[in-house]
């Protein structure tokens, strides 16, 4: 199959009982009115419901009102399996302050020499 070809692809995990929605794509074409992701994701979460999966996490939805972004037809989409919005994680970002991230490889490295030291002594 050549990229051309490809009209759809989506990327699903199993975690036990529940499977997550990761990634996807698609192509548009005039000339069919339905997305072709559509019918992928469909078929995706009767899949999962068929292995037993407890829960389908399409990830996130839109929550504020107010202007008409790219994102909203995905949360439109989304909310015509379920109007229950759960919050099942939470996005974590690490800010290193530089002058620590440098005492702490210092610290490491200091660390890793001793230590190299002590078994060339035994």
């Amino acid at each position: 199959m050549t990229p051309e070809n490809m009209g759809s692809f989506l990327w699903v995990c199993n975690h036990g009982n529940h499977w997550e929605y990761r990634a996807a794509g698609s192509t548009r074409r005039s000339d069919v009115k339905v997305p072709f992701g559509y019918l992928l994701l469909w078929d995706m979460i009767r899949c999962t419901k068929a292995a037993g999966a407890e829960r389908f996490d399409m990830r996130g939805v839109r929550l504020a009102d107010g202007d008409e972004s790219a994102l909203e037809g995905f949360s439109r989409f989304k909310r015509y399996f379920s109007r229950e919005v759960v919050e099942i994680g939470a996005e974590w970002e690490l800010e290193l302050v530089p002058v620590r991230a440098k005492i702490a490889t210092t610290v490491s490295s200091g660390v890793r020499h001793m230590r190299g030291r002590m078994v060339d002594r035994s």
